[in-house]
Formats: structure tokens, C-alpha cells, sequence
């Protein structure tokens, strides 16, 4: 069997932040969607028919690509953050 031909294949990053999950689930900043065919990203499409957020619908490896970007921003605010955190330890008051 063919994904895409025989079966729908999607990918859905989850964009959730750690105890606020549930709110974040029905207020997302935005969902994505990579999908192997246009059939499936509309089943997928359909769950989201009532969430007011932008909906990306898009090939799978950009969503994933998408979903990593997200992560790595945010790794590098939370780095920049302790790095001036830790400047302002070292200067005194």
C-alpha cells in the first residue's frame, strides 16, 4: 500500500504549553497540518472546524520543520533569559 493513494497519512505538531494544555488546545496560536493528500488534511481539518486560530495545511516535512522552529525559539528566549539573569547577579546593587 501507498500513502497518499491507500491511505492518508497527516502529521498535527501540538503547539500545548505545560499546565495550560487544554486552554491552549482551544485558543492555539495556530494549527498545522501536514498531510500526504488533500482528502486526509480535510479529515483532520474537519476536528478544528470550530477552533478560531489560523490553520497552516501544508507537506508533512514543513510542518515537522515547523514544529522544530517553534521549539528552538523558545529554547533560546528561555536561554536569554538566564543569560541576563545571570548578568544582573554579577552587578551590583
Amino acid at each position: 500500500k501507498v500513502a497518499g493513494f491507500d491511505f492518508g497519512v497527516c502529521n498535527n505538531p501540538e503547539f500545548l504549553r505545560e499546565g495550560s494544555s487544554v486552554h491552549d488546545f482551544y485558543n492555539p496560536p495556530k494549527t498545522v497540518i501536514g498531510e500526504s493528500d488533500p482528502k486526509s488534511g480535510d479529515i483532520l481539518a474537519s476536528l478544528y472546524a470550530n477552533i478560531d486560530a489560523p490553520l497552516i495545511r501544508t507537506e508533512m516535512e514543513v510542518s515537522e520543520m515547523v514544529k522544530y522552529a517553534d521549539n528552538n525559539w523558545h529554547a533560546v528566549k528561555e536561554a536569554f533569559a538566564n543569560e541576563i539573569g545571570s548578568i544582573c547577579k554579577g552587578i551590583p546593587s
